[in-house]
C-alpha cells in the first residue's frame, strides 16, 4: 500500500536538482552510466 499511495502520487513526479547540487554537475541517464561501465569493463570482474 506504502508503495502505490505514497511514492507513486504524484509527489515525486517532478526532477529535482539534488544531483546536480550534491556532485555539481549535471545527473547523467541511466543508459549513458551503463554504456561507461561497460566500456570500462568493470562488470567483466
Amino acid at each position: 500500500m506504502y508503495l502505490f499511495t505514497t511514492v507513486l502520487d504524484g509527489r515525486n513526479a517532478q526532477p529535482t536538482d539534488g544531483v546536480q547540487r550534491a556532485l555539481n554537475r549535471a545527473p547523467r541517464s541511466f543508459e549513458d552510466y551503463a554504456r561507461r561501465v561497460a566500456e570500462s569493463e568493470l562488470w567483466s570482474i
